[in-house]
Parts: structure tokens; sequence; C-alpha cells
């Protein structure tokens, strides 16, 4: 999980930086890797499932806004969000690279309503889905 967290990192701060327009990881599968030793730099298994750096590549693909805006926390955690105005949906994101749990309380300003969207942490059997709504103006 170690290697998937910095490569996140490493593409939020990307986005964030105003000067870099492209950025590409190539990291999908070590040809050789018979012995297992590439595995935790890999995208897929020799199956072609995701490994932990695959499904956080796919989180970001799937779950970007076409903005990155500001965040501050208090805790050990790496926080990032986007936002997609035109579709009212706020992305974020939490990674926690301490082995324990932490818990958040996210706070907004500059908004009326902010309820969560979805929510998606690895390791759980399924993502857990709630209606998402952000008000017109709400951010």
């Amino acid at each position: 999980m170690g290697n998937s967290l910095t490569n996140l990192e490493i593409s939020f701060q990307q986005l964030l930086h105003p000067s870099v327009a492209f950025s590409c990881f190539w990291n999908t599968r070590w040809i050789e890797n018979a012995d297992g030793k590439r595995d935790g730099y890999n995208a897929l298994d020799k199956n072609g499932n995701f490994n932990a750096n695959g499904f956080g590549l796919m989180l970001l693909g799937n779950f970007l806004g076409k903005q990155m805006i500001k965040t501050e926390t208090q805790t050990g955690l790496k926080t990032y969000a986007s936002i997609d105005r035109a579709r009212h949906r706020l992305y974020l994101y939490l990674l926690n690279p301490a082995p324990t749990a932490v818990t958040v309380t996210p706070v907004f300003t500059k908004t009326s309503r902010v309820k969560i969207g979805r929510s998606y942490e690895p390791g759980r059997a399924q993502r857990q889905r709630h209606r998402a709504h952000l008000a017109p103006g709400s951010y």
C-alpha cells in the first residue's frame, strides 16, 4: 500500500503545480516478474486485476474534478480536494500513511450545504454509497 500512497501523493502534487501540463505513470506490469519482487510497483497482477497501485490510480482517474482546491489538515493525513463546478461535485481525498485509523471531521468554509456522495476505503468489500448533492453556489 505504501507505493500506492506515494504514487497518489506525487500525482496530487503534480495536479496542484501550475507548471505541470502532463504526467504519465507507466507501471502497468513488469513483464518478467515471476518471483513477485516488483509487485509493489505494478498496477495489475499477473491476471490483470488491480493491485494497490492500480486501485489508487483508478480512484484518481474516476473521481477527479476539473480543478484542484486548497485543503488544510491538523492531522498526519495528506489531504487533497478537487471540484467539478459544472456537475456540482466536490471530491475529497484523504491519504493515511499511518498504520492506524484516524477519525476525520471535514469542515467546509463558504458553503451552504454539502453531503457526502461516495466514500471508498481500500480493503472494504464494497463501496459505501450515499446520495450526493452540492447546492448551486455552495462552493
